[in-house]
């Protein structure tokens, strides 16, 4: 109810964390850096129930269109590849730098390619 941006049917990827989006009293959430958040709710982390169900209600704010030419396979690696691109950026890797990945998680493995 409300939402312009998607329609039923619709393809998305979601943001699983949801600040509190008080940009009049959070500085996190009124500076643009809501990853920082204090009342940050995550998909699956305590309290918040999991979502590995048929029907599953997020806020549309952080829901994001999957292009038609991109499967459901490419878009679930694009989120462990973003922390891994904005890791480089901010350590300043570029091509032939020497790195440690610790990890044989999802953000581990996608980087290692």
């Amino acid at each position: 109810e409300g939402v312009t941006t998607l329609a039923p049917g619709d393809r998305v990827a979601i943001e699983p964390g949801v600040p509190c989006g008080q940009v009049n009293s959070c500085e996190f959430c009124a500076n643009g850096r809501y990853n920082l958040c204090k009342a940050m709710q995550f998909c699956a982390t305590p309290p918040v129930h999991g979502s590995l169900a048929q029907y599953y209600v997020h806020d549309a704010a952080f829901c994001f269109k999957i292009p038609d030419h991109v499967s459901f396979d490419e878009a679930a690696l694009l989120e462990p590849l973003s922390v891994g691109v904005h890791a480089c950026k901010r350590g300043g890797v570029v091509i032939g730098s020497s790195v440690l990945i610790c990890g044989a998680g999802p953000i581990g493995l996608v980087n290692i390619l």
